[in-house]
């Protein structure tokens, strides 16, 4: 059993061998942060954190603050402008507002990017 990371508060916090594998088994695989978005802004939070913590809503743009939390990357749709930090459409350059990816030629055919007003008469 390994221990889990550190927490962004500074404390250690000791977990019961039951809850510790739980915890491991959960997050087995997994990235070591959330993507958690506010009011059109989003974090990377810690795992670790979310489990000996939680957080809420209205509390997560103090949090990310006071503890460091690096904001979340971003794709920002070439058409629309719309900005998204979903991990796939990132990824996939999807724009969710448009629904058409925007030039990932690895996905190919139908998913490769059509100019932008080509688009809007879809």
């Amino acid at each position: 059993m390994t221990s889990p990371p550190a927490c962004p508060c500074g404390d250690i916090h000791e977990l019961s061998a039951a809850t510790r594998v739980a915890y491991e088994n959960i997050t087995a695989g997994l990235p070591e942060t959330v993507t958690i978005a506010v009011d059109g802004r989003a974090w990377l939070v810690p795992r670790i954190y979310l489990a000996a913590h939680g957080v809420k809503a209205d509390e997560l743009p103090a949090l990310a603050e006071r503890y460091g939390f690096a904001p979340a990357p971003t794709f920002t749709c070439p058409c629309c402008g719309k900005e998204t930090s979903h991990p796939t459409d990132i990824d996939q350059r999807y724009c969710g507002l448009c629904h058409w990816w925007t030039g990932d030629p690895d996905l190919g055919p139908p998913h490769l990017a059509a100019p932008c007003p080509e688009r809007r008469g879809a």
